[in-house]
């Protein structure tokens, strides 16, 4: 994990494993930890959201994606994951 550091691919790699082996709560906990340190990262925060709507941790996804709203209000991954994120149970909103 120290070797990911902050790197979004990397992360997103390290979280894909951990999910795969019934860990998505570990991944979701490294990756909220990373997103604290750059909450600006798109990337980092929709693996936020994604990881934590499989968790299910709605709550966390909502605070993920008001963060990417504010950056990027237009950007269509943004956009997406909001899409995502309502259908997924409701307007986390």
């Amino acid at each position: 994990l120290a070797a990911c550091g902050d790197d979004p691919s990397l992360l997103a790699l390290y979280s894909l494993l951990l999910r795969a082996t019934g860990n998505a709560d570990a991944a979701l906990r490294t990756l909220g930890a990373a997103a604290e340190k750059d909450p600006t990262n798109i990337p980092l925060l929709l693996l936020v959201v994604e990881t934590a709507l499989e968790v299910p941790r709605r709550d966390v996804a909502a605070v993920a994606l008001k963060h990417a709203i504010l950056v990027a209000p237009t950007d269509p991954r943004v956009i997406r994951a909001d899409v995502r994120s309502r259908l997924a149970g409701g307007d986390p909103h």
